[in-house]
């Protein structure tokens, strides 16, 4: 995607569960694609564009919690991020590898640092204020020591930010106080402002004037100062029933600024028009982003134009980030513009110019010499696929560097880093680890909603089965249905899945009681579900399967998707019901409770023994391959019995609600014994026999597959 009008969740909202308590603060990139959320364990890197996508990890374990992080707001330095550490600062430059991507540590404070600004129009200048009372500028070509140093002497910084018209202007705030700095001027303040009675949390300059100033606080209000007046007190104060976190303008409209809350305020952003105000006067919101259900930790703008423009004609999407562990879009209604006074296409003012960044996304990994990907095996292609790199083999020395750089962490994502065994997506060491990997993805995939049901309240698991809005949600559901499915890759975004499985299909070299491994290929269109738009699927050859059979099961898969997807509903779910050996009912019509159902749920019984051997030679590749930086716990968990029943395509398949008998089953006994009772394997091989001998039935009645 090179153009953000490309974007699919521009213009709609969008709800993201980051399931991770020790992410505490986000910054925007400047192109508006990336999301970045800093916490105890590093950075967490989000394509806003291609959500679906597993985040990138930059590691950084430590036990302090991260005040702030900053994106470089300059088309220079786009990969440019700094995070605190404590009493440091690290400057990370994203556009490396992750276990290489800390490019300085700026360390000149004694206390932990509060906050950290970029200078507007200076890509190299940052300042950084701390609890020790001190405001330092750095030059990051030296970034040794300060290049200026400032303190109170008497109350901690909780805020600095440089002036947007005047590059020599810097403003910190300490306790209830305003300090304003001059890089000329030495270490004396040029004003001093007694702002508030309580802890100020936020202060801003103006975009369009340089005197303009907004500051918030603890004692609930919102001041606006202009700085080149008396500054003993605010034209206008807004007095609001819950203290303030932040008080920013909005870049669009003409002086609107948004408050939200510390704590209470609904967790709502509120947009208030203070232009032409003075005096004192209580909240009056022009707009309240309303849905968060805990307090909202931040609240940025993303923004996207056509290039080399020479007018204003930029679109805008809010994007929040709560302590529900929510990240959500927010698209502006065409409303909300008109309201602010803001009217696309106006003239630029002059000296005003929009930067034209590179629209690219800086989640991948770099890529590396040692990138592995997985082909899938066509004898018409002249070769047999493989997995490997570029010279068929993998960097043991990368593998060994990943391992240790991870050892010992452990995220409430559910990824793991076990002792001796470490692994990122795309290695095939251990095939449990790999099992663990798919379904983390898929639990990042859960998480995501997009379109109206983005903002509903979640529903719960009685809900679930409901037909899902789009190609995520689909894998998402397929995935949690089916735990014996592996998801080698998955790429919403350009709508490619890679699926291994066990089938009870016809073996050429092995008893008829035994699953068979097959691994699957599907390319689903832009446009799909809809008629015409199918997916395409692709089944690896292997000695195990016949081409005959191999081709009726490609047969089979495109009649089921025809018959879905001609009717608006997704195909996913049947067509692995199919592989898996279940029958699939074609009549649409009958509804979404009707559309999959056994024929005979008493033939289901075989064994997780079985089931389980999910082609554990096989690799687990993800979509970005090994320079996936998400580690994977080596943990296996014992699952539940699969069960199956005979495949096939049936018009009216029968139903029987007589429950399943058990097959084994265990009780402790008042004596302290365990009694145990399982079935013997001469009863589920003949169960099997029973099965095989039904053999797989089209619509016409036909035998399949199973000779």
């Amino acid at each position: 995607m090179t153009s953000p009008y490309a974007s699919t969740t521009f213009e709609n909202p969008l709800s993201l569960r980051v399931d991770g308590n020790f992410l505490s603060t986000m910054s925007i990139s400047p192109n508006g694609r990336d999301a970045v959320l800093a916490g105890r364990r590093g950075l967490f890197v989000i394509d806003l564009d291609d959500p679906f996508a597993a985040p990138r990890w930059l590691h950084h374990e430590t036990q302090w919690e991260v005040a702030d992080v900053q994106w470089s707001p300059h088309k220079s330095k786009p990969s440019w991020i700094v995070s605190t550490s404590n009493q440091k600062a690290m400057v990370w430059n994203i556009a490396r590898p992750s276990h290489d991507a800390i490019e300085h540590v700026l360390h000149g404070h004694t206390r932990a640092i509060t906050d950290i600004n970029f200078h507007p129009t200076h890509p190299e200048l940052l300042a950084t204020c701390s609890v020790d009372s001190f405001v330092l500028a750095w030059d990051l070509r030296t970034p040794k020591a300060p290049t200026h140093q400032w303190a109170d002497w008497r109350a901690g910084s909780a805020q600095v930010k440089w002036n947007y018209q005047n590059s020599n202007i810097v403003a910190s705030a300490h306790d209830s106080h305003i300090m304003i700095w001059d890089v000329r001027k030495g270490a004396l303040p040029l004003k001093r402002i007694n702002a508030h009675d309580a802890r100020i949390n936020g202060i801003d300059w103006s975009r369009e004037t340089e005197d303009g100033l907004i500051s918030c606080s603890n004692d609930m209000t919102v001041k606006f100062w202009s700085c080149n007046t008396s500054c003993e007190v605010p034209y206008y104060t807004i007095h609001t029933d819950f203290p303030v976190a932040r008080a920013r303008h909005v870049p669009f409209g003409d002086q609107v600024c948004g408050i939200m809350p510390l704590r209470g305020g609904d967790n709502s952003v509120y947009i208030v028009k203070y232009g032409g105000k003075s005096g004192v006067s209580s909240l009056e919101p022009s707009h309240v982003f309303k849905g968060h259900t805990e307090p909202i930790k931040d609240f940025l703008w993303r923004s996207r134009h056509p290039k080399e423009s020479h007018v204003d004609d930029r679109e805008f999407q809010l994007v929040t980030w709560s302590q529900d562990c929510d990240l959500r879009l927010w698209p502006i209604p065409t409303s909300l513009y008109k309201d602010f006074n803001y009217t696309k296409g106006t003239p630029l003012s002059p000296g005003k110019v929009l930067v034209d960044y590179d629209y690219r996304s800086y989640r991948p990994e770099p890529s590396t010499p040692y990138e592995d990907s997985i082909i899938i095996r066509h004898r018409g292609n002249g070769r047999w696929g493989y997995f490997g790199g570029a010279n068929g083999h993998r960097s043991n020395s990368k593998s060994s560097h990943n391992r240790k750089l991870i050892s010992g962490l452990k995220n409430n994502f559910g990824w793991n880093s076990g002792s001796g065994s470490s692994h990122f997506l795309g290695t095939s060491e251990n095939p449990n680890i790999q099992q663990n990997a798919q379904f983390n993805h898929l639990n990042w995939i859960s998480g995501i909603r997009i379109g109206q049901s983005a903002f509903l309240p979640t529903t719960s698991e009685s809900e679930v089965g409901a037909q899902p809005q789009n190609l995520g949600e689909e894998v998402s559901d397929v995935g949690h249905k089916f735990p014996k499915l592996r998801f080698e890759r998955i790429s919403v975004s350009t709508g490619n899945l890679v699926i291994s499985l066990n089938g009870p299909w016809r073996s050429t070299t092995r008893d008829l009681d035994d699953l068979i491994f097959l691994r699957v290929e599907i390319d689903f269109p832009r446009d799909y579900p809809s008629e015409g738009a199918t997916p395409k699927f692709k089944i690896e050859e292997t000695h195990d399967l016949d081409e005959e059979c191999r081709q009726e099961l490609l047969q089979h898969l495109k009649e089921i998707s025809e018959t879905y997807c001609n009717s608006g509903k997704f195909c996913l779910e049947p067509c692995m019901r199919y592989l898996l050996g279940e029958k699939v009912n074609l009549d649409v019509s009958e509804g979404e409770e009707e559309l999959l159902k056994f024929e005979d749920e008493k033939e289901k019984s075989v064994s997780a023994d079985q089931t389980g051997k999910i082609g554990s030679e096989h690799q687990s590749i993800s979509e970005d391959g090994p320079s996936s930086d998400i580690p994977i716990s080596d943990e296996s968990s014992e699952e539940e019995e699969d069960e199956f029943a005979t495949s096939g395509i049936l018009t009216k398949p029968s139903f029987d609600s007589t429950p399943v008998p058990k097959n084994c089953g265990a009780i402790w006994t008042p004596s302290g014994h365990l009694i145990c009772f399982f079935n013997l394997r001469e009863e589920k091989k003949s169960t099997l026999d029973k099965i095989w001998a039904t053999g797989i039935q089209s619509s016409d009645g036909r035998q399949k597959c199973r000779k």
